[in-house]
């Protein structure tokens, strides 16, 4: 099945948490949260098998904490629920994730968090990154049953009758095989987010339904549904301005190994969409407006380029741009679907 037919058969979004929606541990990484359990099961007295000792993911010393100690489960538990609060505080959400959860919203699906994270954790991070808005419930890790955690099916089925759908009528967007695998023992569909090299084979063994690396590509599959045609030229144009930069500089930006440019030192393509930089024949230091920006990118997509594929070739040069500390800004006719809105807040901030 294709992306569209999955998400169009749906009447129900369920996400996972740590991947669709954002990098939890990102500030905090993981394997100095599996350290602080480990540790904590030492000063309980626990001699650690080999295999613990080596675990660097929290949730697999959680697992194994129940199976070698279980009367510490809830110890540990504690512990885990602590970190994850912390590392929710510094979290990084998933570029996309708010412009999905806004097309839900649009086309009337409700969407539930299905996570084994654990829910404070959970609400903590929508708060900060104020998405609480667009999510209907959250079915996070049944606290001191780790057993009862993805791949089994039971937190899933919970935002299923929570949301009032069927398993069938909903699909899971999760990152993992535990992920592919609670939604077919649910009896739901399943996408597999396929955010880091290698995924997208073991989500499809893992029974995923169809697959996605990116989540911007999940907010087009609704956009425009009336009317293809508007569709096509909503993307069909992009101009990025960029500041303090020539463009022999955006050229390098761009075009990251292993991809390179074309013949043309500055016509390229990425995914099939036409990319040129040039200087901006308006440029003029003396003004202020990003319009005037001594850089022009041009982004050209024809009828056979998806909306979403626009969507994120545009918003990797943005995000480019500013990873490397310059000022970008988009304008085009789906500024709202791209990060910080094309970065016009940015820009005025």
């Amino acid at each position: 099945m294709t992306l569209g037919e999955v998400l169009g058969q749906a009447e129900a979004i369920l996400l996972d948490f740590d991947g669709p929606v954002c990098s939890i541990f990102a500030g905090l990484p993981a394997s100095a949260v599996a350290v602080r359990l480990k540790d904590l099961l030492v000063l309980e007295g626990v001699r650690l098998p080999p295999d613990v000792e080596a675990l660097d993911d929290p949730l697999k010393v959680l697992r194994r904490s129940a199976e070698i100690v279980p009367e510490l489960v809830d110890t540990v538990e504690t512990a885990l629920m602590a970190s994850e609060v912390e590392a929710a505080t510094c979290a990084e959400i998933t570029p996309g994730v708010r412009e999905f959860l806004r097309a839900c919203a649009e086309s009337g699906r409700p969407v539930a968090i299905v996570s084994n994270n654990s829910e404070p954790a959970i609400a903590t991070f929508l708060a900060l990154a104020d998405l609480g808005e667009w999510i209907e419930m959250v079915s996070g890790r049944p606290i001191g049953e780790p057993d009862q955690m993805k791949p089994h099916p039971g937190t899933t089925l919970r935002a299923c009758k929570a949301l009032g759908v069927e398993p069938e009528r909903a699909v899971l967007i999760g990152d993992s095989d535990f992920d592919m695998e609670a939604a077919s023992a649910a009896g739901t569909r399943s996408i597999g987010y396929a955010n880091e090299p290698g995924k997208a084979e073991s989500l499809t063994r893992a029974g995923a339904d169809t697959l996605t690396d990116d989540m911007y590509s999940l907010a087009q599959c609704w956009a425009s549904e009336d009317d293809p045609q508007d569709a096509v030229d909503r993307y069909a144009y992009c101009a990025i301005y960029i500041q303090d930069l020539s463009p022999d500089e955006v050229i390098r930006l761009i075009w990251r190994a292993p991809e390179e440019p074309s013949e043309s030192p500055r016509l390229g393509y990425i995914d099939g969409v036409e990319i040129e930089v040039r200087r901006n024949p308006d440029a003029d230091p003396t003004e202020m407006e990003f319009l005037y920006w001594p850089v022009k990118v041009e982004v050209a997509a024809g009828r056979s380029v998806g909306g979403s594929t626009v969507v994120a070739v545009v918003a990797r040069i943005l995000t480019s741009a500013w990873n490397a500390g310059h000022a970008a800004v988009a304008a085009c006719d789906y500024e709202e679907e791209l990060p910080d809105r094309g970065g016009y807040p940015r820009y005025r901030s």
